[in-house]
């Protein structure tokens, strides 16, 4: 698992927010800048980010790792707004959703699967049997999980047979939601697992773009999403414009602090940038070769210790 350069691309808004153009021009940028790690779902874009993901890597030649993941599916919450909800991890579901993903990545084999959910409803010895077969036809390389709690990837860890490779768990992690912190990232790093990172900026929150008492930018996530408007609470904000004012003081952006923040501080990570578009990208990106003083953060960690309980968010492992 280990990489040239730390970050991943996150596909979750492949053929949603970014169409097949937009998200082409990011794949390929990318490539052109040594990230090799893709991460996507059947889930993001209704399967059209497999698609679309499948499709532009028929045009480069470069190597590089694609995690896919099966277990959730989309569905409609009572206030008529979309969430999702865990699909069983039966051996049916598990061979179908691993053939479908395959026929749309336009690969032989999927070099990282991971289970999207915890599925409390189907025995884990069916679940693992089902990707040991995949694993011995050579369709998966590598398994891990996605939004799972401590005691659940423990479970899980026990369980996994020596001959599976469990190599990777995704969580949502960031400098002012550290949830992650206290029991899950030091479970991974004991049993040499791999820590892959989402909302590495919080929703956009760690980018400098939502002010306390300013309308949000109509193309922002939180323009969009009641949700992040609903997390955003003047509290939050007050926070978020003292960390953007450290920052600026700093001749940095609060996107580079944030994300050099998880990378000084893990090394058997990889961050997942949920990127919109190219000059996202780069920002991101110089982050691996900027410096940022050590007295820059020992200001972020004042501040946060006064204003949030950043061990407490989010508020659970797994969002729906």
């Amino acid at each position: 698992m280990k990489l040239s350069v730390p970050l991943g691309i996150g596909t979750l808004h492949f053929g949603s927010l970014l169409d097949r153009a937009a998200s082409r021009k990011v794949i390929l940028r990318a490539i052109d800048k040594g990230v090799s790690f893709f991460d996507t779902a059947p889930l993001y874009g209704n399967s059209l980010a497999e698609e679309i993901l499948g499709d532009v890597l028929l045009e480069v030649h470069e190597k590089v790792l694609i995690a896919t993941k099966v277990g959730l599916c989309v569905s409609k919450r009572r206030d008529q707004t979309f969430g999702v909800e865990v699909a069983r991890l039966n051996a049916s579901n598990l061979i179908s959703s691993v053939e479908s993903s395959l026929k749309r990545l336009k690969r032989e084999s999927i070099d990282l699967l991971m289970l999207h959910a915890f599925d409390p409803s189907t025995p884990i010895a069916e679940t693992l049997n089902a990707l040991v077969q995949l694993h011995e036809q050579g369709k998966i390389k590598k398994i891990g999980c996605s939004n799972y709690n401590p005691v659940q990837l423990q479970h899980l860890l026990k369980k996994v047979p020596d001959n599976l490779p469990f190599v990777a768990a995704q969580c949502h992690y960031n400098m002012i939601e550290r949830r992650a912190g206290r029991k899950f990232i030091p479970l991974c790093e004991q049993n040499e697992v791999w820590v892959v990172v989402n909302r590495a900026l919080a929703r956009g929150a760690l980018t400098g773009q939502y002010v306390l008492g300013q309308r949000f930018r109509n193309e922002s996530r939180a323009a969009m999403s009641p949700r992040i408007q609903k997390w955003l609470t003047p509290q939050k904000l007050k926070t978020l414009d003292s960390l953007s004012f450290i920052a600026k003081e700093s001749g940095t952006t609060l996107t580079k602090i944030s994300l050099k923040w998880l990378l000084k501080n893990h090394s058997q990570m990889i961050v997942l940038l949920g990127v919109r578009n190219c000059d996202q990208m780069e920002e991101c990106l110089q982050t691996v070769s900027s410096e940022i003083d050590t007295a820059v953060f020992e200001k972020i960690e004042a501040l946060l210790r006064n204003e949030l309980d950043v061990y407490k968010l989010p508020s659970r492992y797994f969002e729906k």
